[in-house]
């Protein structure tokens, strides 16, 4: 068995294809383990080519089941695809986009009380999820990142005061 998910796929149409085909299968359809593939697939397909969200938005409401197991397996597994997937401010833009689309799909399902309600729930959960993340961007956040540089420089204060006073006839 040929491990689908790590065949090097090229070109931007052949990816469109090849995500689309992905989500189709992506939804069960009774065949768990096709499924898992499928989204493994997909995951892939955006993360080489964040292009793909866009054709994930077109596609979305059609295939809200795949799109859920898409959601929550990106959230699972966002340390693993957050580098590619926020590699460059346009990349981020890009899923960003995606999610705040999608977010509004759910919002309206949501208030119109349609008939798969719980799906779109639990899309919009993880789309806040990930909405956060690509907020936060990678690595230490600004905030944590000032917090220690004040620490650090309070520090160097304390100890540059406990030198002089060391220094003085007391």
């Amino acid at each position: 068995k040929w491990p689908l998910h790590q065949i090097l796929f090229t070109g931007a149409n052949a990816l469109k294809q090849i995500f689309t085909f992905s989500l189709e299968l992506a939804g069960g359809q009774g065949n768990p383990a096709l499924a898992n593939e499928a989204t493994a697939i997909a995951i892939s397909v955006l993360t080489q080519d964040v292009d793909c969200f866009k054709q994930w938005d077109v596609l979305y409401k059609e295939h809200l089941e795949a799109s859920v197991a898409l959601l929550k397996k990106l959230v699972d597994e966002w340390k693993d695809h957050s580098l590619k997937l926020s590699s460059s401010s346009s990349d981020t833009l890009t899923v960003k986009h995606a999610m705040n689309s999608f977010r509004m799909k759910n919002e309206k399902a949501i208030t119109e009380g349609v008939a798969n309600l719980s799906l779109y729930k639990e899309a919009d959960q993880s789309c806040k999820l990930i909405s956060r993340r690509l907020s936060r961007g990678p690595g230490i956040a600004p905030l944590t990142a000032m917090v220690i540089a004040a620490g650090a420089a309070a520090a160097g204060e304390v100890v540059g005061w406990s030198r002089t006073l060391s220094i003085l006839p007391i």
